[in-house]
């Protein structure tokens, strides 16, 4: 699939640290342990501690990554379920319009999900705090509602 990711990515509208994320996600650029094969160290998901980590079981197939994709996508009405990176991509792909605050909320939500998901997972490895699902639903909402406050002028 080929994609414009910089026309995409890089605007006013998502936050830079996201968009680079996002990017790199979109890539499948992100270290994740499935990655790692060199170091000698346990690859199950932090998060679960049920599969290996990888871009796929992070996102999407996680319990709790797939909750906080849930409320997110039920806040702002997003019907697909973008169970993988190619059906995420597409979506992507067929969102693009920056015409309404509905559509430029639903590119930053999903930017932000992202951004939180793989910060989580970091913070939970490197400064071993626990993430809560609430928790990252509310850095995801309020971050949504202040951008989208600001690009908007609402």
């Amino acid at each position: 699939m080929k994609v414009a990711w910089t026309e995409i990515i890089w605007n006013s509208y998502i936050t830079p640290k996201h968009a680079f994320i996002l990017l790199l996600g979109a890539r499948s650029k992100l270290l994740t342990k499935d990655k790692l094969k060199h170091l000698n160290i346990d690859r199950r998901y932090i998060f679960c501690g049920v599969d290996e980590e990888t871009e796929c079981h992070l996102f999407f197939s996680c319990p709790i990554s797939f909750a906080i994709l849930g409320h997110v996508r039920d806040w702002l009405g997003i019907r697909r379920s973008m169970s993988t990176r190619p059906s995420a991509l597409k979506w992507i792909k067929k969102e693009v319009q920056w015409t309404t605050w509905h559509s430029k909320a639903k590119w930053i939500a999903l930017a932000s999900t992202i951004y939180h998901l793989w910060m989580a997972c970091n913070r939970d490895i490197f400064e071993d705090l626990t993430p809560n699902v609430e928790g990252i639903v509310r850095k995801i909402k309020t971050h949504n509602f202040s951008r989208v406050c600001r690009c908007t002028g609402r």
